[in-house]
């Protein structure tokens, strides 16, 4: 992967987004949310990485290893929707992820996904076409976070 451009502030965006707790921002388990708080995917191809951040707070983001990216989608209901949808798909695969203090990137056909739970950060990860053709047990998630992505 080439050097990260000058002024490109991808590294820091994406450990913020790592280090976060839910008291930083403000969520509280309820209910209907006793679990996750958040969900990040990132995946890895040969000219960068990509990553996605939605959390219980209305933040959504997309931020390119490579410069560019967007922020504040969680203010537009057409990206809420799906984000709030991938989070909930995070709670339910949950069975599939390890706490983890993981944080490298992933590598070229790489996907790994990060959950916010009210215990830790929790990591799951597996190769872009296991995902991509639909019988992975994080396939749904997969679906889920590129939902967002298009709807960013």
């Amino acid at each position: 992967m080439s050097a990260q451009p000058a002024g490109n502030p991808y590294h820091g965006l994406r450990e913020m987004a790592l280090s976060l707790t839910a008291d930083q921002i403000g969520i509280a388990a309820t209910p209907e949310r006793p679990n996750a708080w958040g969900a990040m995917m990132e995946i890895g191809f040969a000219e960068g990485r990509v990553t996605l951040v939605a959390l219980l707070d209305r933040t959504v983001s997309l931020y390119l290893s490579n410069g560019g990216g967007i922020i504040g989608g969680g203010a537009h209901e057409r990206v809420w929707t799906p984000a709030l949808a991938f989070i909930d798909a995070a709670d339910r695969a949950l069975g599939r992820f390890a706490l983890s203090d993981v944080r490298s990137l992933p590598g070229a056909g790489r996907v790994r996904f990060f959950a916010h739970t009210y215990a830790g950060l929790m990591t799951a990860e597996a190769s872009d076409a296991e995902v991509a053709g639909g019988a992975h047990a994080l396939s749904a998630l997969f679906f889920g976070g590129n939902s967002v992505v298009a709807a960013l």
